[in-house]
């Protein structure tokens, strides 16, 4: 397979390796590395059995025991440095603002380009500043250049960039609050070049956000990587720790015992078998346990000892309300006469006592129709409603009213249809209505 130069591609990465034989070699003298016997015997394998691993089809790369060995060298030169401070630059900028403003006063107009040009150098250096310094970063960032397997190093460095970032955003805050002060708002001029380079500046403060954001995504990556990795090392300590689950063992038991590797189907009975003798001993302990478990004495009740009643003794009578005699009376009147009755026209018609002499008609409607939804027992043994019925006389307010008013209460004999009681109750004029 060639490339499009015509080349093989290992021949192109050997060609670079060469190439950065004088970089590589540069770098661990500048690091203080000492390559000892021991250290080249350690990286000639590496470069004989090592250099490359073929990756899929067309992917070649150097191995990773290989990038450790050139990363731990150029480490120092691949982590980058900024200068975050604009305060320098910041102050030279002032006191060539204030020759300027002298220069003004003395009335030296020949001086005055050249000492406006002066402070502007300074400013643009302050931008220049800012711009590199955000450019490295985002550089090292974006390619992960310097960036390697090791994630303590990959953390340590993302801090350290995350560090330097707020470092530089804190002194441009600083710095922009100084240049709109005194001495560089008395000259226009240099206002106005202060206000293009505000602007200017607004493409770095950006660039800077979105560093700072692709650091905290990698912060938090990594934090999930080394969370998952202590859930991972916890996992393989217990297993280590429990023979149960060692694989080893495991394999061993199915070569020593081959019918470990198949299951057979185990019969399973939901209840005991009481036909055996053995279950049936086990069965009663148990219910013997239980019983002594779960023993609960009731609590003992004391009671009076009863005494026979006497013939002589006085019996107690339940006395029959004036108003229940009432109803009783006119319920005698209607299987009497075998017609029906107006509870109200009896009301109004019989002598009452002097106890519900002033009780109200609706009480007294009240009073019945309590009595016949009890159903009471007469004295011959069988209930009232088998003697009587009653029947409720109401009118509709309004067609829409959803409700009716109570006219009267009637009662009747069983012996008489409903239907001619109704007649008779709507033949006779209505009383007054109880809503």
């Amino acid at each position: 397979m060639r490339g499009p130069n015509g080349h093989h591609p290992l021949l192109d990465l050997i060609q670079q390796l060469y190439n950065a034989r004088e970089l590589v070699v540069d770098a661990y003298e500048r690091s203080g590395v000492d390559l000892d016997d021991k250290a080249l015997s350690q990286i000639e394998p590496l470069m004989k059995t090592h250099l490359l691993r073929k990756e899929g089809s067309s992917g070649i790369r150097l191995n990773q025991k290989l990038q450790k060995v050139f990363d731990a060298a150029l480490r120092k030169d691949r982590i980058a440095a900024i200068n975050t401070d604009l305060n320098s630059e910041l102050q030279a900028a002032e006191l060539a603002m204030r020759q300027l403003q002298d220069v003004k006063y003395q009335g030296m107009f020949d001086e005055m380009l050249a000492a406006r040009d002066e402070v502007e150098q300074h400013l643009l250096s302050i931008y220049d500043i800012l711009d590199d310094s955000s450019t490295t970063i985002f550089n090292r960032v974006t390619s992960s250049y310097g960036i390697r397997s090791n994630p303590d190093i990959r953390r340590r460095e993302n801090e350290l960039y995350s560090r330097q970032l707020a470092n530089l955003v804190e002194s441009y805050n600083q710095m922009r609050s100084s240049l709109n002060d005194e001495p560089f708002s008395l000259d226009p001029e240099i206002s106005g070049f202060i206000a293009n380079l505000d602007i200017r500046c607004m493409e770095v403060v950006d660039r800077i956000r979105r560093t700072q954001n692709t650091i905290r995504d990698n912060l938090f990556k990594v934090r999930e990587l080394e969370a998952r990795a202590r859930k991972i090392r916890a996992v393989a300590d217990h297993m280590r720790h429990n023979p149960g689950f060692e694989a080893l063992r495991t394999q061993d038991a199915l070569d020593k015992h081959p019918y470990f590797r198949t299951i057979n189907p185990l019969p399973a009975v939901a209840i005991p078998n009481l036909n055996d003798v053995g279950v049936e001993e086990a069965c009663t302990e148990l219910v013997g346990r239980l019983s002594e478990t779960l023993k609960y004495e009731a609590p003992k009740v004391t009671r009076e000892d009863s005494t026979l009643r006497e013939k002589t003794q006085a019996e107690h009578v339940a006395e029959v309300s004036p108003l229940d005699k009432m109803v009783k009376r006119m319920l005698a009147q209607c299987i009497e006469n075998n017609a029906p009755i107006s509870a109200l026209e009896f009301w109004n018609s019989e002598g009452r006592d002097n106890e519900i002499a002033n009780l109200d008609e609706s009480e007294w409607l009240y009073a019945i129709a309590l009595y016949m939804d009890g159903d009471p027992v007469l004295p011959g043994g069988q209930d009232t409603s088998h003697f009587v019925g009653l029947y409720t006389h109401a009118t509709s307010a309004h067609p829409l009213a959803g409700s009716c008013d109570l006219v009267d209460l009637y009662v009747y004999p069983v012996g008489i249809s409903l239907e001619d009681v109704k007649k008779k109750v709507h033949e006779t004029p209505s009383p007054e209505v109880f809503s």
